[in-house]
Formats: C-alpha cells, structure tokens, sequence
C-alpha cells in the first residue's frame, strides 16, 4: 500500500528487489528466494551468522512533477528483538542500489525488508515513495504459507479437457482442484481466462495485485483444507492406543502446521486425539472443525490477504 501525502509522489509501490543474497559469504540457494511473494526462507537453514544481500529499488513511472534529487534507504526491522537497521541507497544506472548485513544475533523470528525514498519538494526533504516489504524468515512458525512453493506437485489443464482429472471435470469452473486419490497434486484451471498469467504475474501492482493475492490465498487455502481432511482420515486409534498419526509425510506436516496454529491445542499429538474423540460427538465434532477451519485461515494468510485487500481499498 502505497501511503498518500499532501505533495507529488509516487502512485505505485516502488519495485524492490533483493539480488546477490549470501548466507556466510555462500549463495543462498534460488529456491528459497520467492520474488512473487516478497519472501526469503532461512527457517530451514540450521545455523548462519550474516546475512547480506543487495537491494536495487526501481521503478516504470516518471518522476513525480516537482520532485529533485532522490535518495534512499532501506530499513531491516525485526519486531522481536526491537530492532531498527538502515543502510543507504545510492543512484546508479536509473535505480537506487545499496547491500544490507544482518547479524543472526540483532533479529529473531523473522525480519523485514523495506525501502523508502526522499527527494526536494519546495525546498524540503519529503518521503516521495516507498516499496512493498519483503519478509526473510527464520522461524517457520513465522511464515505466511504462500501458495508459490508448496510441497506437492503442481499441474495445469483446462477441467474441460481430458488432461484433467474426472473428478476436476465435474467441476469445470473451479480455479483449483487438490487431487489426493494418489499422490497429492494440486491441479489449476487454464480453462478460466487470464488466470494462470495473474498468477504468475510478478509485478502485478494495485488492484491486479490484491486480486492476485486473494485468489493466491484462496487456492492455497482450499488445497491446504483438502489436504488435512485426507490426512484426517488416516487418523486411526486401536482399542485404549494412543490414536496412530497419518502415513504420508505431507499429512503429517499439514496436521502438524495446522496444530502449532489452534489456540487450546497443546500439540499435534491432542490434535489426533481430539479427531478421533469426536468423530460419535456431533456437536463436539463440528466444533473442532470449525476452530481447524480457522487455523487453516491463520496459516494460509486467508483472513490477512482481505484485510490488506480492504484497508488498501478503504484508503485509496
């Protein structure tokens, strides 16, 4: 969201990207690096000491009328240890260019990424612009579930065609389809028009972009629902035995990731014991589900994407 002020700005979110990322003097991988969703994963790195990348913020609009001598900086904010970061922007080849070096020690959690830029207006220093933040995280209870790299396979046909699964056909106008009759695979619809090329829109900006968001949110959701309702099923408990967890690896994950999210649930072991409690219990069973319901909200980003969606409208 780009915030609105009583002199010349930039209309859209300035474009930030992080290049050149290195954990100890290393490459980070590319795979952990999500440019769509503003992300870089770290949660499954065991230990590091720095962490240092290079930031070059651009943009496509024309400078705002009024506005001189840009310059930038960009902010690493991590909320759990309090902690504040600048590092300088300098010009160079039409974008504003700067390396960052964070201490494991000086964040905790997760941290963000964020970059604002200054110029002259009437003789005074203003804030002209500013970019969406990215999040690197350290914590994979920090983490937004985003649905750019799941751990499934992923395929796209049209559900009008025979490429797609019959039970995907018999729902010809769904954007999504997760399909666990075997090995689990979230299948997206190419038949509905100009879906797939939002999706992977990288730079989508305003109005694309929280549709984009919303829809992303929306699929991940209903895939990650789907997913814990099989691994529920393999939820099984023999006579006074404690009740046997999933034997797929990705249920367990999901059932796991879905626990550390409901408030009154001491881990994904009284998880398994509650789904099989209450499955004679239909009012205590319905009960359950709707409290599961809500944490896949919470760890889908579901319920954050609309928010953010309407505040942004709200305002502007």
């Amino acid at each position: 969201m780009t915030v609105r002020y009583p002199w010349p700005t930039f209309t859209a979110p300035l474009r930030c990207r992080l290049t050149d990322v290195h954990l100890d003097g290393r490459p980070l991988p590319a795979d952990l690096i999500d440019d769509s969703h503003y992300r870089v994963r770290l949660d499954g790195m065991s230990t590091w000491e720095s962490f240092e990348c290079e930031v070059v913020l651009s943009t496509d609009e024309a400078m705002p009328t009024g506005v001189d001598r840009l310059t930038g900086y960009v902010m690493v904010s991590s909320s759990a240890t309090n902690t504040r970061l600048p590092f300088p922007l300098t010009a160079a080849d039409g974008s504003l260019v700067g390396r960052i070096t964070v201490v494991r020690g000086a964040v905790a959690g997760g941290f963000t990424v964020a970059a604002e830029v200054g110029g002259d207006v009437a003789g005074r220093r203003r804030v002209v612009g500013s970019s969406d933040p990215w999040t690197v995280v350290l914590d994979h209870r920090e983490a937004p579930v985003p649905p750019g790299a799941p751990p499934f396979a992923m395929s796209w046909a049209d559900f009008n065609s025979s490429a797609a699964p019959a039970a995907a056909r018999q729902t010809p106008d769904a954007l999504a389809f997760m399909d666990v009759t075997g090995e689990p695979r979230l299948w997206l619809n190419a038949g509905v028009p100009g879906l797939q090329a939002l999706l992977d829109n990288n730079h989508a900006k305003l109005e694309r972009r929280r549709l984009r968001d919303i829809l992303s949110t929306t699929i991940a959701r209903n895939a990650t629902s789907a997913l814990f309702r099989a691994a529920a099923a393999e939820v099984v408990s023999y006579g006074d035995e404690p009740p046997q967890p999933p034997a797929t690896a990705l249920y367990r994950q999901v059932c796991q990731a879905v626990a550390d999210q409901m408030i009154g649930i001491a881990g994904v072991d009284e998880l398994y014991e509650q789904l099989v409690a209450q499955r004679d219990d239909p009012l205590g069973n319905a009960d359950l589900w709707r409290r599961i319901d809500a944490a896949v909200d919470t760890l889908t980003g579901s319920l954050d994407a609309l928010t953010t969606a309407s505040q942004e409208v709200s305002h502007g």
